[in-house]
């Protein structure tokens, strides 16, 4: 803090004039020039004179003119940036040198416009002032600054100065404003005024469409949590940011195979049992290669996209360890259609699908045959003549084991047999009855005769000699033996 000392007090002197001048002699009045002082200016030879006399004095400071002084007169003296005291001329002969005092008038600011005011009052005496702070609503005084440095905590002080001085008055809001900004304004609360010091209780609930992610300021994160305890030191703006909802529209399990349906899902993450299984982009997964042994399992499927919330579905279901698939499947036709397939030891029945149909060897064990790696069953009764028939083979767990997977598929087609065509022969006409999905051929003494899709022909154009000829119609259709007819036409 710098001490200011001002002594404040009029030097009153004799009577002094500019260079070494002759005092006139008249009594009635006088044409004085002469010096004046500062405070603190020097005034050497000071002494009283008397008429006639010469004087020569120096000052530091200023000059003043005076023309026709009279005897006893009251005199003033201006000049800017300094005050005088009063002189008078008190009688024939003198006059007054006259000191004056600079003055100086404080620069005063406040720190923050808005936090309050001051006043600026003159003392009684020369550079005395009063300095006064006033806060304003919401804030309170701190300090006085003096050239920038602490002067004072007092709000209003009184001081002469003795050089030029700037005061800053400096005040601190006590009411601060809390502010939130969000896109989701009814599901937050605790924005207002607060009193420094005070506690704010800031809250976020989620909403049907967005789940709350976190207060922010600015781009850190200040807590995840629905509630924010803020201690207020100042106005704060923060930011309390939702995430829009995933949602899982479905959500099932069927055997081992997980499946959902989550548009807006941009991956999909499988625990089983709380423990991560794998991630997903699809909208099923089979869970036979994480399913080790048999037992209760809960499957929790948790989705992500970029600009959303996580959503979650948990589904707890009883798994079985299923027994080993049957492989080697195959058919063979020597007496009768037989299909075989591995024998596994593990499985209490056969499940074999024939076209879908479900059918279980164990209802049927006069078709069975077994043997130590491989089992063989009849299936002629269960197939269709003339049909290509899928065939798949799925080992049967029991109480214990659920279900194989099914084995690959084999195809296996019953061929039947037509029936001969019947051929009516009127002289050189030939003609049959046509059947749907069947196939013709006609020769004649072994070459071909082109049919285009009809069943009547006249084979005089091919009866080219006398002779004896021989007709063959042919009828043929898939998965079925051909079978044929024969006549004669003699020419």
């Amino acid at each position: 803090m710098k001490k200011l000392f001002v002594a404040l007090s009029a030097v009153f002197v004799a009577v002094c004039f500019l260079g070494c001048n002759k005092i006139p002699t008249t009594d009635i009045s006088y044409d004085v020039s002469g010096q004046i002082f500062s405070s603190g200016g020097v005034l050497a030879g000071v002494k009283v004179f008397v008429n006639g006399k010469e004087v020569c004095l120096t000052a530091d400071d200023g000059s003043f003119s005076l023309s026709d002084v009279k005897h006893g007169s009251s005199l003033s003296f201006e000049k800017e940036g300094y005050v005088f005291p009063t002189s008078v001329v008190t009688s024939a002969g003198r006059d007054l040198a006259v000191f004056g005092i600079k003055l100086f008038v404080p620069k005063v600011t406040v720190l923050g416009a808005k936090g309050g005011t001051t006043t600026l009052e003159e003392g009684t005496v020369p550079n005395s002032y009063r300095l006064t702070a006033t806060p304003a609503e919401d804030y309170v005084f701190t300090k006085w600054l003096l050239d920038g440095e602490f002067f004072s905590s007092d709000p209003s002080f009184e001081i002469t100065l003795t050089a030029d001085a700037e005061f800053t008055a400096c005040f601190e809001k006590i009411v601060f404003d809390v502010a939130i900004e969000t896109e989701y304004p009814s599901a937050v609360s605790g924005a207002g005024e607060y009193r420094k010091g005070e506690t704010a209780r800031l809250t976020s609930s989620d909403t049907a469409d967005a789940e709350f992610a976190g207060w922010f300021k600015g781009d850190e994160l200040l807590s995840s949590e629905h509630e924010l305890l803020l201690e207020i030191t100042s106005d704060v703006t923060l930011n309390a940011r939702f995430l829009k909802r995933l949602t899982f529209e479905s959500f099932s399990i069927s055997g081992t195979v997980l499946s959902w349906s989550a548009p807006t899902a941009e991956r999909i993450d499988v625990f089983v049992n709380g423990n991560f299984a794998l991630s997903t982009t699809e909208n099923s997964v089979d869970l036979s290669d994480v399913l080790e042994t048999s037992g209760t399992y809960v499957i929790k499927a948790v989705a992500f996209a970029d600009g959303y919330g996580r959503a979650e579905k948990e589904i707890s279901f009883v798994f079985k360890l299923p027994v080993s698939a049957p492989y080697n499947l195959g058919a063979d036709f020597e007496g009768g259609v037989f299909l075989s397939f591995q024998r596994i030891n593990s499985a209490t029945d056969y499940i074999i699908f024939v076209d879908g149909r479900m059918i279980l060897l164990s209802e049927h064990p006069e078709l069975a045959e077994f043997s130590n790696d491989c089992v063989r069953f009849r299936i002629d009764d269960f197939l269709t003549v003339g049909k290509r028939t899928e065939i798949y083979v799925v080992a049967a767990g029991g109480k214990d084991r659920a279900d194989s997977k099914p084995s690959d598929s084999i195809f296996v087609v019953l061929v039947g047999e037509l029936n001969p065509p019947q051929v009516n022969l009127n002289g050189t006409v030939v003609s049959w009855t046509k059947l749907e999905g069947h196939s013709y051929f006609l020769t004649v003494n072994g070459v071909a005769i082109p049919l285009d899709g009809e069943s009547t022909v006249d084979l005089a154009p091919y009866l080219a000699e006398s002779g004896r000829y021989e007709v063959v119609l042919t009828v043929s259709a898939e998965n079925y033996k051909s079978a044929a007819t024969t006549v004669y036409i003699t020419k």
